[in-house]
């Protein structure tokens, strides 16, 4: 029969012991160690907690002792001398040592075990290591936890159910000004008075009543300050927690107040995250995007504002910002919602939080779509005005100037430039020095004492001068400026002005100022060589009419003479007159017929009959010339030979005059030769004009208008021909005519 395993019956062997119920129980634990013991201390069984402290496998361990496993056991030794299966002894704490040197606590119990023939020693304990540690850590942290309470920066206050103030931490006593022993069992709601006001008083009475916590936002008076106050049931009352919000609560000030900035700017207003999406969108965006601020948060911007199929460069430019730039006022073109474009100035500026890193980028777009069409309108009509300006037929200049006339520089300067003084626009502003250096010498005091006058004193410019034109020639301008702008010391900076052509205009004035000199000297002319003709025949006619029948024929022949003269005079000087008139307006009829070269000359001296004028007069030619014919209007070629023969015989002072017939190069030649002082190298070039005279005072020697050089030429031009002047190599002057010959018999 198996023996009794009962509790209070003691086994009789080891294998009795390993089959009591206990073993059952242990001998898989872990979290226990079981140790059975010879009295030599050898190790007769040991559970699976034990090998697994031990770090050692079961058939390593039997038979051995603790000592030679590397272990060692120190605390209260179990009974000397077992006699029986024993009670437990009272729990214990022992230490064990590991082979590694490592100390374990165990906490547990030894039984001793008398067999029959020899006693054992029963160890079953827990590891208590880590729960004594704890414990002790618990022990500690009272007095940590205190420490860190009253070294908090939220001041705490516990309250019993009453509202006393149990307990008071140094930034609440700080906060109350009033010292602790003072506070400590003293009622809230007396001791602060002002914080009896709702929220607060309501949130606590609260929380004391429902034990539930509750926070709200308190203004105190007496401290001018915003708290937090934080409401918590303990089991004593309530648990109170003050937090400043003062500086947070000014900062969501200031925070509302952008915030209503933004939502109030005309500006568009986002935030993109790192990845480009929408994270913010103020009203302003909207307005001028379209996009309402639910369709526009979490969109991409190249989802909702870059066509597809259209280039954008928003990713360059987060890179850019990402990398600490800020771009500002960059110009970019936009669609809105309804497909249109708008025109914006964005800035960019990186977004970061506490720690430096980049969370996202600030855009702020500014709608410059009118703006950039006013720009564009007004380029347009600057492009207009500037080709309206490029076709009027004046110089248009923008002077820059650093306060006086030295320091000019030509900002600006019309094409017309180029039309007007022959240089191209570029080449005059290149060259600051050009102004100055083509002024006509004779203006340029004049000139620059006008522009420093208008440039310092604000006088409107206008001058009339002359400059060079770049081949030489002179130009006569008109310029008028003005000082456009002044800097704040008010020095001029822009002088803006044009200048006018009026060469024709000066030429014109030149010309009627000629034309009134001639006028004035033709009358004059007139009245001289009228005078001398009509005092001839009033003389005559005055003897005639006083002492007519004393006369005799001899004397009423040269009076009669005298008249006669006279009278032709002043008909060859009407004639003459009158045909250059006509000749000057292209007013004179030509009747030309082949006629003989010698019929002219004949025509011509009818009217030098008188005996004194023909015997002053030689003719050579030959009767073959006489007779060669030529194109012509008899009567007006006759008449430019009689002014030109009339005009050899009043310089000759009583000299022969020489006529002769000639044909030289295929041209039928009449030249008429004086022996008068000739026509000075400084009259040359002027014999042939209209009024033209050697010399034109009044006490002249030689009669005449100056008419009929002028009259000869011209009618010669009518004619095809020519009246040309060389001086006679015996002294005086030769003038030769030029007849184109005729082809035709007659």
């Amino acid at each position: 029969m198996a023996p009794d395993r009962g509790k209070d019956a003691a086994p009789e062997s080891l294998t009795g012991l390993a089959q009591h119920a206990l073993f059952d129980a242990l001998e898989e634990t872990a979290d226990l160690v079981m140790v059975v013991r010879a009295d030599d201390d050898r190790l007769l069984w040991v559970n699976a907690g034990f090998l697994a402290f031990a770090g050692a496998q079961l058939e390593g361990v039997l038979g051995k002792t603790l000592a030679e496993l590397g272990l060692s056991v120190e605390g209260p030794p179990a009974a000397a001398t077992p006699t029986a299966w024993d009670s437990p002894t009272a729990p214990s704490r022992f230490e064990f040592r590991r082979h590694d040197g490592e100390i374990r606590l165990f906490e547990g119990s030894r039984r001793a075990v008398g067999l029959k023939d020899h006693a054992l020693v029963v160890t079953i304990a827990r590891d208590v290591t880590v729960r004594d540690h704890v414990l002790d850590e618990l022990r500690s942290s009272r007095g940590f936890v205190t420490e860190i309470v009253e070294s908090m920066p939220v001041a705490f206050v516990a309250v019993d159910e009453g509202f006393r103030i149990s307990y008071a931490n140094n930034r609440a006593v700080e906060l109350m000004s009033k010292p602790r022993i003072g506070l400590l069992g003293r009622a809230l709601w007396e001791e602060f008075p002002d914080a009896a006001e709702p929220p607060f008083v309501d949130a606590a009475n609260w929380a004391m009543e429902e034990r539930v916590p509750v926070r709200v936002e308190q203004y105190y008076t007496p401290l001018d300050m915003w708290f937090e106050v934080s409401v918590v049931p303990i089991p004593s009352g309530l648990a109170i927690y003050v937090t400043d919000i003062h500086e947070r609560r000014r900062r969501d000030s200031d925070v509302a107040q952008l915030a209503s900035i933004v939502d109030s700017t005309e500006d568009a207003i986002m935030s993109v995250s790192t990845d480009g999406v929408f994270t913010s969108w103020n009203p302003a965006a909207e307005r001028i995007f379209g996009y309402s601020y639910d369709e526009a948060i979490g969109s991409t911007l190249g989802s909702i504002m870059v066509p597809a199929g259209q280039s954008d460069d928003a990713d360059e430019l987060f890179k850019r910002v990402a990398q600490g730039e800020v771009l500002i006022a960059k110009e970019v073109r936009r669609w809105r919602k309804d497909g249109s474009h708008v025109d914006v100035s964005v800035t960019l500026s990186p977004i970061r939080d506490a720690s430096g890193q980049l969370t996202g980028v600030s855009a702020i777009s500014r709608d410059i779509t009118r703006e950039r069409r006013a720009a564009e309108e007004l380029r347009d009509a600057e492009v207009r005005y500037r080709r309206l300006v490029e076709q009027v037929p004046i110089i248009i200049y923008d002077w820059g100037v650093q306060g006086d006339i030295e320091h000019v520089s030509e900002n600006y300067v019309s094409p017309q430039i180029e039309g007007i003084l022959g240089f191209k626009p570029e080449e005059w502003m290149a060259d600051p020095t050009l102004w100055f250096s083509q002024v006509h010498p004779d203006d340029i005091q004049e000139v620059t004492a006008a522009v420093v006058r208008s440039i310092e004193d604000g006088v409107p410019l206008r001058v009339e001068y002359r400059m060079f034109a770049k081949d030489g020639q002179t130009v006569w301008l008109r310029d008028e400026a003005l000082v456009l702008e002044r800097d704040e010391d008010g020095r001029a900076t822009l002088f803006q002005g044009v200048q006018l052509d009026i060469t024709a205009e000066k030429r014109a004035e030149e010309a009627l100022r000629r034309a009134a000199d001639e006028k004035a000297q033709l009358i004059q002319l007139l009245a001289h060589e009228l005078f001398t003709p009509i005092t001839a025949i009033q003389g005559a006619a005055l003897t005639l009419s006083s002492l007519g029948e004393r006369l005799s024929p001899t004397d009423l022949s040269v009076l009669a003479e005298g008249v006669a003269r006279g009278a032709r005079r002043l008909q060859r000087l009407v004639q003459n007159l009158d045909a250059a008139a006509k000749l000057d307006r292209g007013d004179v009829a030509v009747s030309r017929r082949s006629v003989p070269i010698g019929e002219i000359l004949r025509l011509a001296l009818r009217d030098f009959q008188t005996e004194s004028e023909a015997s002053d007069i030689n003719v050579s030619a030959d009767e073959e010339i006489v007779g060669r014919r030529t194109v012509a209007d008899l009567s007006l070629a006759a008449q430019a030979l009689s002014v030109v023969i009339e005009n050899a015989l009043d310089y000759s002072d009583g000299a022969a005059v020489d006529i002769d017939l000639l044909e030289s190069d295929g041209s039928l030649l009449i030249r008429v030769s004086d022996r008068g002082p000739g026509v000075t190298p400084e009259q040359r070039d002027h014999i042939f004009e209209l009024f033209a005279q050697e010399d034109s005072s009044d006490t002249r020697s030689h009669e005449g208008l100056g008419v009929g050089l002028f009259l000869a030429r011209r009618v010669m031009a009518v004619h095809g021909g020519e009246l040309a002047y060389e001086a006679r190599p015996d002294g005086g002057a030769m003038f030769t005519f030029h007849f184109v010959p005729s082809r035709t018999a007659g």
